[in-house]
């Protein structure tokens, strides 16, 4: 089955669209899921209970793309580790 995902894009035709099935998809988004998994947060639980959720919306999100249903779009705030500084550096991303 493949999911309608919308890209906006600078050039004359304004918007592109391209078709992905739903693997394509997990594999686009595996590297991300790795960087901001709530399990990477277990000393910050307020950090991790933001990522939860925002993994859950976009995870719903997703099945909506899918199903052809239309949904609209939340902020999904999400929080990064920084691998090479000390373990209590995060990074706050806001898509």
């Amino acid at each position: 089955m493949y999911s309608r995902i919308k890209i906006r894009v600078q050039c004359p035709c304004g918007i592109l669209i391209r078709c992905l099935s739903q693997a394509e998809i997990s594999t686009a988004l595996r590297p991300f899921y790795f960087s901001v998994h709530p399990d990477l947060f277990g000393k910050f639980p307020e950090q991790r209970k933001v990522n939860e959720s925002s993994l859950q919306q976009l995870s719903a999100l997703l099945e909506a793309q899918q199903s052809s249903r239309t949904m609209k779009v939340p902020p999904l705030p999400f929080y990064l580790r920084n691998k090479d500084v000390s373990e209590g550096l995060l990074y706050f991303l806001h898509y």
